[in-house]
């Protein structure tokens, strides 16, 4: 069960209210006699306990509303990959088949050839939650079968590992490669600099650029500003990018005749905007030229 905005605009309303009657119970000229061995004991008892189920209600709400608005970016994280002499992407597959019989975890082989590799990582695992229960007055506990997916490809000729997902789920991707094949990978992660990728993205004529993010722009003698800026709206984005290329932390670009946007921050870290199963193998193409 979920709740909009307003409605937990509301719950938070309800809880303030609560708070309140409770501290004029407490203000009132009662004796601790009155609070305690009458109702009154039993009325802030009550209160306290909706008030406390309240706000569970209203914090995870926001995180389920929070996450929604999160949840249309996916980070991809870039690995350099080296394959041993004598390997093949077909020995990592049919190593993938030998080994995984694990129902915790898996591998699903999407498609591949002697360069390419697309596939997709599994894990299975029971999540708890709790839910509260008005009859019993009291939580239950709800356990719940979850699978994770994430994506990845391998480009042999590139040289590239790319994760669709958190660095958590990457680690995992990276241990059953090495496991299954034997060490046959060396793996190590990727490092962007994003003032070279600027520079490299304002040289593709098929690049669009959409916004970026500057930081410490002086708008006169000692005053620095961080802006945004849309990058459509601009008659050059090209030339604005290259003249503030040192100031950029974010920048958001994407290829023609693919819709989901590639966007890259200081920090190396790279997301992209929802993206259909058609395109995304050329999405993955698109990066590796792009930063390779």
């Amino acid at each position: 069960m979920t709740f909009t905005r307003l409605q937990i605009k509301v719950y938070d309303f309800i809880i303030t209210l609560f708070f309140l009657k409770l501290q004029m119970q407490l203000w009132q000229q009662r004796s601790i006699w009155d609070i305690f061995y009458k109702k009154e004991y039993y009325d802030v008892k009550v209160i306290l306990r909706w008030m406390f189920v309240l706000k569970m209600i209203s914090r995870c709400n926001r995180k389920l509303v929070l996450g929604k608005e999160r949840g249309n970016m996916t980070n991809v994280i870039i690995y350099d990959i080296i394959q041993k002499k004598g390997y093949g992407l077909q020995k990592l597959v049919d190593a993938f088949d030998a080994y995984l019989q694990d129902d915790t975890q898996g591998i699903i082989i999407n498609e591949y050839d002697e360069t390419f590799l697309k596939a997709t990582y599994w894990q299975k695992k029971i999540q708890k939650s709790y839910r509260f229960n008005l009859e019993k007055k009291d939580f239950d506990v709800i356990e719940e079968e979850i699978v994770n997916i994430v994506d990845f490809g391998i480009e042999i000729e590139n040289k590239k590992l790319l994760i669709f997902g958190n660095k958590q789920m990457a680690q995992r991707i990276i241990t059953m490669i090495s496991v299954v094949s034997g060490n046959a990978y060396s793996i190590t992660e990727f490092v962007i600099n994003i003032e070279s990728l600027i520079r490299k993205v304002c040289m593709k004529p098929d690049i669009v650029l959409v916004k970026m993010k500057l930081s410490d722009i002086t708008i006169e003698k000692g005053v620095l500003v961080d802006c945004s800026v849309n990058l459509i709206a601009q008659d050059e984005p090209k030339e604005l990018a290259l003249k503030y290329a040192n100031n950029i932390v974010v920048i958001s670009f994407r290829v023609e005749d693919i819709t989901s946007n590639i966007t890259v921050y200081k920090s190396g870290k790279i997301s992209i905007g929802r993206v259909s199963e058609d395109e995304k193998d050329e999405l993955i193409e698109n990066i590796i030229r792009i930063v390779g």
